[in-house]
Order: C-alpha cells, then sequence, then structure tokens
C-alpha cells in the first residue's frame, strides 16, 4: 500500500510539474479553459455526452468479445466490470495494468458463485484464461482501428497536402504519419503469423532449458518472463483463428477512435479555437502510443506537450493544442469517475469478493 501512495505522489509530481512548464512557456491558457465553461457550457456539455457515448462503445466492444470466446455473462456484470476498473484505473499509478487487473478480478470474482465446488479449479482456470484472451484482444484491436484509421487520414492528407522535398518530405507532415501508422498496423497483422512459427512455438521451452536454474534469482526471473511471453503467444495464436468474428469489435474500435477524436475537436471549439478534425485522426496512432508512457496523472501532464509536439507537424499552435488536450482530458476524467463510482455500487459484491477472499486477484 506504502509503495501505491509513493507512486502516486510521484506521478501527481510529474503530472503537476508538467502543467507548470506548460503555464511557464504560455501553452497552458487556464483562463480559457475556465471561460469555456461560462461562454460555451453547450460544447463542454456536448464533450460530457461524446464522452459517455464513447464509454458505451468500448463497453460493447468488451461484451462482444467476451460472446465470441463463448463467456455468458450478464451486461450489469460486464458494465460493473469494465468502468468501475476505469475509474479505478486513472486515479492509479500504471493504469493500464491496473485497469486490466481490476476488471480480471471483477469478472472472475463474478463467475465465482456461479461455479460448482467440486469444479471450481478447473473451471476458474479456464474461465480466467479466457477473460485474459478477451482482455488482450480489447486492447490489441483497440489499437489495430487506431493505427488503420490514422492510415487512412495521413494517406488522405498526405496526397491533398503533397510533401516537399522529395523523398525526405516522407520524413515530415502526413508523409510521417503515414508511415508510422501503416508501418504498425503492419506489425499487428503480421503477429499472429509470426507467432506459429515453430521457432517462437518452441522458444519458451528452449529458452527456459539454456537459462539460469530456476532455484536461483535470476532463474525465477527468467522464468516468469518466459511465462509472460508463452502468455502472448497463447492469447495472439488464440484470437487470431476466426480473424473474421473480429470484424465487428474492430468496427466498434474505429468508432472509440472517431469519437476522441470528435473530442478534442470540440474541446478546442470551447476553447474558440479549431483542430481540423483530419488532421487529428491522423495524429491519433502516434498520440495513442505516447499516452501509454507515464508522463502525467490521468492523461494530464506530459501527454499534452507530446499533443503539441505532433500537430506542429501541421503547423498547428502548441497553446491551442495543450490547452484542448488538458480540457479533453479533464472531462473523461470527470466522466468516468462519476459512471464508476455509480457502478461501483452495482458491482459490490464482487469487490467484496476480492477484498476479502482475494482469490480472484492473486490467480492471475
Amino acid at each position: 500500500m506504502i509503495k501505491v501512495v509513493i507512486r502516486l505522489v510521484i506521478l501527481l509530481t510529474i503530472c503537476f510539474g508538467f502543467l507548470y512548464l506548460m503555464h511557464r512557456l504560455e501553452l497552458l491558457r487556464l483562463a480559457d479553459i475556465l471561460s469555456a465553461f461560462n461562454k460555451r457550457p453547450e460544447l463542454v456539455f456536448l464533450l460530457v455526452i461524446v464522452q459517455c457515448f464513447s464509454a458505451l462503445v468500448m463497453l460493447v466492444r468488451y461484451a462482444s468479445l467476451l460472446r465470441i470466446l463463448g463467456i455468458s455473462v450478464s451486461l450489469k456484470q460486464v458494465s460493473s466490470a469494465t468502468f468501475v476498473s476505469t475509474a479505478v484505473g486513472q486515479w492509479a499509478p500504471g493504469s493500464l495494468a491496473v485497469v486490466e487487473l481490476l476488471r480480471l478480478g471483477l469478472m472472475i470474482g463474478s463467475h465465482s458463485s456461479a461455479i460448482p465446488a467440486k469444479d471450481t479449479g478447473g473451471e476458474a482456470a479456464g474461465m480466467k484464461a479466457r477473460l485474459t484472451i478477451a482482455s488482450f484482444a480489447d486492447r490489441l484491436i483497440g489499437f489495430l482501428g487506431i493505427l488503420l484509421t490514422g492510415f487512412l487520414g495521413s494517406v488522405y492528407l498526405f496526397f491533398n497536402i503533397p510533401p516537399a522535398g522529395g523523398f525526405f518530405g516522407l520524413l515530415s507532415g502526413p508523409g510521417l504519419l503515414l508511415v508510422s501508422s501503416a508501418a504498425g498496423a503492419f506489425a499487428i497483422i503480421v503477429t499472429p503469423f509470426t507467432v506459429r512459427i515453430k521457432f517462437f512455438r518452441n522458444f519458451s521451452r528452449r529458452m527456459r532449458i539454456q537459462g539460469p536454474s530456476s532455484q536461483t534469482v535470476a532463474g525465477k526471473f527468467w522464468n516468469a518472463a518466459l511465462r509472460h511471453f508463452e502468455t502472448f503467444r497463447h492469447n495472439i495464436d488464440a484470437g487470431s483463428r476466426h480473424p473474421w468474428r473480429l470484424l465487428g469489435p474492430l468496427a466498434l474500435s474505429v468508432v472509440s477512435l472517431l469519437l476522441g477524436c470528435l473530442m478534442l475537436n470540440l474541446a478546442a471549439r470551447a476553447l474558440g479555437e479549431s483542430i481540423d478534425y483530419l488532421q487529428i485522426v491522423a495524429a491519433f496512432p502516434l498520440i495513442a502510443v505516447t499516452s501509454l508512457l507515464p508522463l502525467g496523472f490521468a492523461g494530464i501532464g506530459g501527454y499534452q506537450l507530446i499533443m503539441a509536439s505532433i500537430f506542429s507537424l501541421f503547423a498547428v499552435s502548441p497553446a491551442v493544442v495543450a490547452s484542448s488536450g488538458v480540457l479533453q482530458s479533464a472531462v473523461i476524467l470527470v466522466v468516468n469517475t462519476v459512471i464508476g463510482l455509480f457502478f461501483a455500487r452495482v458491482c459490490s459484491h464482487q469487490i467484496r469478493t476480492i477484498l476479502t477472499k482475494r482469490t480472484p486477484v492473486e490467480s492471475i
């Protein structure tokens, strides 16, 4: 618990440090952000509505993946696990890992009462594996949707805003975004075929034999790393056996991306500025990658500085991007927290199961 508090304090310090830096560099226009609630409240309210709808789309995507994997769960349980884990993850260090860990625990906890005592071990293990695959596929498909849509947006801009400087023009503006999103999408698409190669199928077993003894500290660390690798390989292999069944979740990922881009566009308009919607779509793959870095708290902090750098490829004012990004992140934080608090009451049984028995989370 003490370590979690220390990490949270460090993350908050980084967040406020970046906000102070942006303020000193005149990139953060706090007066404009506050005045948006008075001058353009309808746009701020629209931001809230779009974020609520975006959260619903992500819920439906996760629920559809559960159905594909043959996991029968009530909508109430899926909603509670998704929204509560998202809310808690925003306020915790290492948000992505916390979100998935808590969501898995809540989902397994919701199934514990439905599993007969004599079948608890095997059934729980099988449920845990399928839920892990669903969570992994949810993140991977979400990122693939971002890359594919960003690629299409950058292609459009590339042919409408031709790069200057011949071949080296590819390293700036739409050309850079096109190349980066295409490379990322290609890497995700070919990964399922790569993990089926015999070399990777036997990689863990071969490395475990050649590695240090499991009795040593290094050996335990080495074996744990190999187990994670094998889980990663198995999840990709199992989830890609029927790719056509993933078209629905992929389409929902595209919708989620478009809603996220709309939010940044609306945030800029609420400040009395504008950011081209297609430019946001094209830049979103790089923005999504930077959001994985621990550069702030709940998406607020260094994340906006990187966004400003990315949009400088389109000569967009850094102050507009940074301030719009802070407003968008603040709305997302508040909306997700409120939704999470509401559903925390709904899934109180699962939460008590985790806090008292601790078996669902500890077994993950």
